[in-house]
């Protein structure tokens, strides 16, 4: 303990050094989290043999049929249902079963709405960008 002591005395000296290597290095973290993130789909276009442009199809139809799930529809309906039968007189345990539905709701509405939002992202993504890109597969 008394080593690491004196080491942080010594290189209280060199503060201001520490804390651009702090920043630089979280700046590295976060160019390479990006770098990453857009080579992602190059990567399966090569592994999968599909040009771009089936790859934008694949995740559309993905992302329609996950937000068009008739089981959580029907579940989103059911659980608006119960909060209007909640507000009836005479409902038993009103508040846990109000704080369990409403959980559950919000949770299944911001998945759909997340869903939502991707498909319309690869939508935007399919008629202005993917639309410049060559048809080949780079192979």
């Amino acid at each position: 303990m008394r080593n690491f002591l004196r080491v942080l005395r010594l290189s209280f000296n060199y503060r201001s050094r520490i804390i651009v290597a702090l920043i630089a290095s979280i700046l590295v973290a976060i160019t390479w989290t990006g770098n990453i993130s857009i080579a992602y789909p190059v990567l399966q276009v090569l592994t999968n043999k599909k040009n771009m442009h089936m790859w934008v199809d694949d995740q559309i139809k993905d992302y329609e049929t996950r937000a068009n799930d008739p089981a959580k529809l029907e579940r989103i309906e059911a659980l608006r249902e119960q909060q209007k039968q909640m507000n009836a007189p005479g409902a038993v345990d009103v508040d846990n079963v109000g704080r369990r539905t409403a959980k559950e709701l919000s949770e299944l509405e911001k998945d759909l709405g997340r869903l939502n939002e991707k498909l319309s992202q690869h939508r935007w993504l399919k008629g202005n960008v993917i639309r410049h890109l060559p048809t080949d597969a780079f192979f």
